[in-house]
């Protein structure tokens, strides 16, 4: 499975910018695209942001360490973009809209499990 973990999120101008605890490799990187579609893995606290190419998924994943930023980007606006390589941006498409749902339906929805509920609430919550 071809995944990686958002290692920093940051604020930039009128973008939040995720950088990857490990580079993606090159000719990966160049292929892949955005999907537009996000998933939850409850287990580990983290929102998924799928990317893919013509024979994978990659798996961008946000974990709870980078929810304040990510609620201040939705709160603001600012468009999702990853850095896979120091030749690779990618933006995340649709990305507010996918985690908007994801954070309404872990809302009092047990199958997620009352850990990541709760962590939730606490980073998104009004």
């Amino acid at each position: 499975m071809n995944k990686g973990t958002v290692a920093e999120l940051r604020l930039e101008h009128n973008t939040v910018v995720a950088t990857l605890e490990e580079e993606v490799k090159r000719e990966l990187a160049k292929q892949l695209q955005a999907t537009e579609r996000m998933l939850v893995d409850s287990d580990d606290h983290a929102f998924v942001y799928v990317l893919e190419d013509e024979e994978t998924f990659f798996y961008l994943r946000f974990p709870e360490a980078t929810w304040t930023v990510l609620k201040e980007g939705m709160n603001s606006g600012k468009e999702v973009v990853a850095h896979l390589n120091q030749e690779t941006l990618i933006t995340c498409h649709n990305f507010y809209n996918e985690l908007r749902y994801l954070i309404d339906n872990i809302a009092g929805n047990g199958n997620y499990g009352e850990e990541m509920e709760r962590a939730v609430q606490n980073a998104f919550g009004e």
